[in-house]
């Protein structure tokens, strides 16, 4: 199966994600749950939040801390390509799917 989905003229329509991953089985642990800002938060959506910002600091050229690793979050969302950019549209489109199934924006 195939992560990308592409349209007939090459265009990212959208990702299949590995239903096996350690991000969706933390997404489906109601108990997985963190106070942040005094509100609420499953902690695997507070992990999605902080890796994009983490890939966005990589490819910029900046690695977040000595331990850090792309691969590793590769693994945690379960991406198993090799290009970087396309692995910051992956996260991106899962953060807004997830709004968009909380109506948030």
């Amino acid at each position: 199966m195939e992560q990308v989905i592409r349209d007939e003229k090459g265009q990212i329509i959208g990702f299949n994600i590995d239903s096996d991953c350690q991000f969706v089985q933390e997404m489906q642990n109601p108990n997985n749950v963190i106070n942040v800002n005094s509100n609420s938060m499953n902690k695997a959506y507070y992990n999605l939040i902080l890796s994009i910002r983490d890939v966005k600091m990589y490819l910029g050229g900046i690695k977040p801390n000595r331990h850090w690793s792309i691969t590793r979050v590769k693994e945690y969302f379960g991406f198993k390509m090799k290009d970087n950019n396309l692995f910051l549209e992956y996260l991106t489109g899962i953060e807004d799917i997830l709004q968009g199934q909380n109506g948030e924006k």
